[in-house]
């Protein structure tokens, strides 16, 4: 296989090469056109204390502190500690992060440089200090990377157990009295935790390339020229330390023309269950179809599977790639979104299937600032909407998928260490139901995994045997992602059956004579 797990380059090497930063905005939110001129330095960051100011800065406060790796999490807020409970998402450890610090000024405060001076102290007693100094002369503003002081930390620089400070000087001399609330944050002048996240967090998943070779269309995707775009595009947007994409050695052929995605379902089932493959990880089949939609869909998931080990076969999905590689990029984002158990989300004039009815952000926007670790760009709270809506273009993550996915990908983490179980192969009946009455298309799983087990999902399957009385076996139930179909799976016990039926339906006998 053709491996990836990428590290960019530090933030500040791109931030200092960058005027000003592209912003995913619109005309919505934040206030402010931006500047055109770039910050000349990060402060004094060298060692030379000498040259550093003893002077608390005069007529201004930090009134909000947010640590952001992809999206905003406030760490200070109305210049008060946010504890962890209250924050709206988590902080990973070993991952880059931009911390942005936004002033308030006083009415009769002077345009001028202030220097703000971050120090973190870590659970083994050592320290890291930046400085920045910026020219305040307008209210800072979350839509202009200038308009507030920022600092980048590496990954080694962001850890568990670590507390922070940060205070604002004067860069001149000042005769103006110290202000009785000196620029400290937190307020008592005590470094105050971070709150990061200590638990290792890591995405893996398996491009299956597919050869086209029906009547009129023969393909094959550019798996590996897309592979860099599809890993930048999945770290972004995952609250996750690493992503490792892998480009399948044998690819999926195809001869004869899909009637939908849904073809592709059993292929890469039995591609997953042919490599042995780990129930942490993901299977997403590329293509190109020579089209824009089969059966009017570019991408389908096979479900939204609960965290859990046996439904480890469940974890595959496809998407189309025609030439333009952003959407096949966002499509691959989408998809394997579903397989970490998110549903839609609604967004105005598009018309995604059963969204999500929690969704707590209005008309599918994301509800705070999102950045790109990668692309460095910030996008709108009020103009980007959430990756998992219909509304692709400058698409992001909303703070509620983030810690949707932060919970799923510490799950699925935990589970490699080397003690998984081990799991028998067996058969499972799968069948998808359409709404509309047409047939349903039934195969034949054969998995080391099970049906699901959760209460929302659990069914029965009534079999009747040869030459025995009618038995239950256990099954499950789900709606697709895409909503326009129910999914069973049943799990067969390698006894001969004459008749089986679950759901209301009858399961052609063909399927029951293996």
């Amino acid at each position: 296989m053709n491996a990836m797990s990428n590290r960019a380059q530090p933030l500040h090497a791109l931030l200092l090469s960058t005027l000003l930063l592209p912003c995913a905005c619109g005309d919505s939110g934040g206030g402010g056109e931006g500047s055109d001129e770039a910050n000349d330095g990060t402060g004094d960051d060298d060692g030379d204390e000498s040259s550093e100011s003893t002077e608390y800065a005069r007529g201004i406060t930090i009134d909000v502190l947010e640590v952001n790796q992809g999206v905003a999490v406030p760490i200070v807020a109305g210049g008060d500690w946010v504890p962890g409970i209250e924050r709206n998402s988590a902080i990973v450890s070993g991952r880059k992060a931009l911390l942005r610090a936004y002033w308030v000024t006083e009415p009769d405060f002077e345009p001028r440089e202030i220097e703000a001076r971050l120090t973190l102290t870590y659970e083994d007693g050592s320290t890291h200090e930046e400085s920045i100094e910026v020219f305040v002369d307008a209210p800072s503003s979350p839509n202009d990377i200038q308009r507030s002081f920022y600092f980048d930390l590496v990954e080694e620089e962001v850890a568990s157990g670590m507390d922070f400070s940060v205070a604002l000087y004067e860069t001149e001399p000042s005769s103006a009295p110290l202000p009785e609330t000196l620029p400290v944050y937190p307020l008592d002048g005590a470094p105050a935790a971070v709150g990061v996240q200590s638990e290792p967090l890591e995405l893996e998943i398996v491009i299956v390339p597919v050869h086209v070779q029906w009547p009129g269309c023969s393909t094959t995707p550019p798996a590996a020229e897309l592979l860099q775009l599809f890993e930048d595009m999945m770290y972004m947007k995952n609250p996750t330390q690493s992503v490792t994409l892998s480009i399948r050695d044998e690819p999926i052929v195809l001869t004869q023309t899909l009637g939908s995605l849904w073809d592709m379902m059993a292929p890469l089932q039995a591609a997953r269950e042919a490599d042995g493959a780990q129930p942490w990880q993901y299977y997403y089949g590329l293509m190109d179809g020579c089209t824009t939609g089969i059966d009017g869909a570019g991408g389908m998931a096979f479900s939204t599977p609960p965290p859990t080990q046996e439904v480890d076969w469940q974890r595959v999905a496809t998407g189309l790639w025609y030439g333009d590689d952003q959407w096949a990029a966002d499509t691959f984002v989408h998809e394997v979104g579903h397989l970490q158990g998110l549903a839609h989300v609604y967004c105005p004039g598009k018309d995604a299937d059963d969204p999500d009815p929690e969704y707590p952000h209005d008309d599918g926007e994301i509800g705070v600032w999102g950045f790109g670790l990668r692309d460095l760009q910030l996008y709108n709270p009020t103009a980007a909407h959430d990756y998992m809506s219909y509304c692709y273009s400058g698409n992001w993550s909303s703070d509620w998928t983030w810690t949707k996915n932060w919970n799923r990908i510490r799950e699925l983490t935990s589970w490699n260490d080397g003690a998984s179980p081990a799991r028998a192969p067996q058969d499972i009946l799968v069948g998808v139901i359409p709404d509309d009455g047409s047939d349903p298309l039934w195969w034949i799983a054969n998995t080391r995994g099970g049906v699901s087990r959760e209460d929302e999902h659990a069914a029965v399957a009534l079999g009747r045997g040869v030459d025995g009385p009618t038995r239950a076996l256990p099954a499950a139930m789900h709606r697709v992602a895409d909503g326009d179909a129910t999914v069973v799976s049943v799990e067969l016990d390698g006894q001969p059956l004459e008749a089986l039926s679950v759901g209301g339906l009858d399961v052609p006998a063909h399927l029951l004579s293996r």
